[in-house]
């Protein structure tokens, strides 16, 4: 679409979105996950994407860069979440999550406050459009298992070994 820019990563494709000079989406292209991103973010959006040349996209693209060259380990980008109050929260949380420690679902639900949650808490994480700046592959199932990930389970595990400074 006009106005976005795919970011060619190590793990696959992102598509990097920017609306009102903040960062809307860093999301994977693959199995049609992107096109109902779009979708979704178009609900609450009411204006349209800006150029792909803006600039929280040029600098989105150079603190990815940064980050899959293990230059940094942090993002500082202006984003703005698209979602209901309860993802929001969620995302939240997700941005708090320290490059290299991972968590399950039910520490997260834990964090909110709502133990018994653990579905919807899988849930909001599922349908993150910010992936990797709001880091979300951080996420394991209860038993330290993969979970399901929208840029799928190679993207996921290749993502946690870099972090861990296992990749090669």
């Amino acid at each position: 679409m006009a106005g976005s820019c795919i970011y060619h990563s190590p793990c696959g494709e992102l598509v990097l979105a920017a609306c009102e000079g903040r960062l809307y989406a860093c999301d994977w292209q693959s199995n049609g996950r992107w096109e109902a991103t779009e979708r979704r973010l178009r609900r609450y959006l009411s204006t349209p994407w800006e150029p792909a040349e803006a600039s929280v996209v040029r600098e989105a693209v150079s603190q990815l860069d940064a980050y899959f060259e293990h230059r940094s380990r942090q993002f500082s980008l202006p984003i703005a979440f698209c979602g209901t109050s309860f993802q929001q929260e969620i995302w939240q949380v997700l941005l708090a999550l320290p490059y290299g420690v991972r968590c399950s679902y039910a520490d997260m639900a834990r964090r909110i406050g709502r133990p018994s949650s653990v579905r919807a808490v899988a849930s909001a994480i599922g349908a993150n459009p910010l992936s990797i700046v709001v880091p979300c592959h951080r996420v394991l199932g209860a038993d330290g298992r993969l979970a399901g990930y929208a840029g799928g389970r190679e993207a996921k595990q290749w993502l946690l070994a870099w972090e861990s400074d296992e990749k090669e």
